[in-house]
């Protein structure tokens, strides 16, 4: 009976788990498999959780349908400088029954923290670009939305502005990659994250 306690999983929380790397930035790597022991944190309280509605939900769909892999995108794990994981934006049922079914591994989309004080001050300045150009591409891109929804139905008589804003769109989210690729090579640089990670990621 004691042996079983000590060995019992003891999650610790998301939030403390940030808070000893201070400010952070995250990469988001995509869907990778995870091995359930290396993930050690939780967003929610296990006591919250382990025998809530969706919790029992959950445990009778993997009882009749075995674990599915078909909504691992809603499944955010966050991965630590130290290589553990913790879970992001949403995940705490599966992450919590995982462990205790004996899943070995799952499926789910993977976040890299990126301290930013790694950060130099040429990545700064290249963060601060790309942020600053993205907000300005996508503030015209909503100023120009929004003229081609006060058309209504005539929207479609306007494809110059229709193909300004698709234009302005794909800038914004061109910053928004750039800035990404800043806080990748971030990451590889201080060993945070591999070279070949994104080559990791699962093949559906």
């Amino acid at each position: 009976m004691i042996s079983s306690l000590l060995f019992k999983k003891r999650w610790k929380k998301s939030e403390q788990l940030y808070k000893q790397y201070g400010v952070y930035e995250l990469y988001d790597i995509g869907a990778m498999w995870v091995d359930t022991a290396d993930i050690i944190g939780l967003s929610l309280r296990p006591k919250d959780i382990k025998d809530d509605e969706d919790m029992r939900y959950l445990k009778k769909s993997v009882k009749e349908r075995g674990w599915e892999y078909t909504h691992c995108m809603t499944l955010h794990l966050v991965r630590l400088p130290n290589g553990k994981f913790t879970v992001g934006s949403g995940g705490n049922h599966r992450t919590y029954l995982s462990r205790e079914i004996g899943l070995e591994r799952l499926k789910a989309l993977v976040s890299v923290l990126v301290p930013t004080k790694y950060l130099m001050d040429e990545d700064y300045a290249k963060i601060e670009y790309f942020t600053l150009k993205f907000h300005e591409y996508n503030d015209f891109a909503a100023k120009k939305n929004a003229f081609l929804n006060s058309k209504g139905v005539f929207r479609l008589y306007y494809p110059l502005e229709e193909a300004e804003f698709d234009r302005l769109c794909n800038l914004a989210d061109k910053m928004l990659d750039k800035r990404a690729e800043v806080i990748r090579n971030v990451a590889i640089r201080n060993g945070i994250m591999k070279d070949n990670d994104a080559e990791l990621k699962v093949q559906d």
